[in-house]
C-alpha cells in the first residue's frame, strides 16, 4: 500500500483496480502494481523465537524512539548500524559513518541485567516503533549481543530483530 501511495500524484487521480481470489492489479497514470498471495504453508514463527531467557529491559516508546532515531542520523547507506549499549537503568545509542559524523545519545530504561552491546539496523527497530502507541509499554529480550533480540508490546505483539554483526 505504501508503494501505491508513493505513486499517486494528486488526490483526486484516478486508480483502476482489479481484484480476484489470489491477487490484486492497481493501475495508477504513473504506474501498475501487481501483488499476488503466496500459496503454501507459512512456517511456523514461533520456531525462530528465541528459547533461552535472557535479560529483560522496559523502554518507554516514545522517548526510545526519538532517541533511536536521533542516533540514526549518523548512520551512512552503507553501515545502517547503531550500537545499543544496555547498562543499569540506561541505554546509551552510538553511531558514527565514515563521513557523516558521530552521536551519542542516552535514554533511561529499567534493566538490571548484565552490560549487553547490541548493534541494529535503526531502520527496523523505528519500523517497529511506529505501530506502537506511544504509552503502551515496550519490553525488549536480550541474551546477548550475538542472539536475535525480541521485543515485546503486551501478550499480543511480539517483533524479532536479528543483530548485526
Amino acid at each position: 500500500m505504501s508503494l501505491l501511495e508513493r505513486n499517486l500524484q494528486d488526490e483526486g487521480e484516478t486508480v483502476k483496480i482489479c481484484v480476484r481470489p489470489n491477487d490484486v492489479l492497481f493501475r495508477t497514470e504513473r504506474a501498475v502494481i501487481y501483488s499476488r498471495l503466496v500459496e503454501g504453508r507459512f512456517p511456523d514463527y514461533r520456531q525462530v523465537l528465541p528459547k533461552k531467557q535472557g535479560t529483560r529491559a522496559t523502554l518507554p516508546p516514545a522517548p526510545f524512539q526519538a532517541a533511536v532515531r536521533q542516533a540514526a542520523i549518523m548512520t551512512e547507506d552503507d553501515s545502517k548500524r547503531v550500537t545499543f549499549a544496555f547498562d543499569k537503568d540506561k541505554l546509551t545509542l552510538e553511531a558514527q559513518g565514515p563521513t557523516a559524523g558521530r552521536s551519542r545519545i542516552e535514554c533511561e530504561v529499567k534493566y538490571d541485567g548484565k552490560p549487553v552491546k547490541i548493534h541494529f539496523n535503526p531502520a527496523f527497530v523505528i519500523e517497529m516503533l511506529k505501530v506502537l502507541p506511544p504509552e503502551a509499554e515496550l519490553t525488549l529480550d536480550l541474551i546477548d549481543g550475538a542472539s536475535p533480540a525480541l521485543f515485546r508490546q503486551g501478550s499480543d505483539y511480539s517483533y524479532l530483530v536479528m543483530p548485526l554483526t
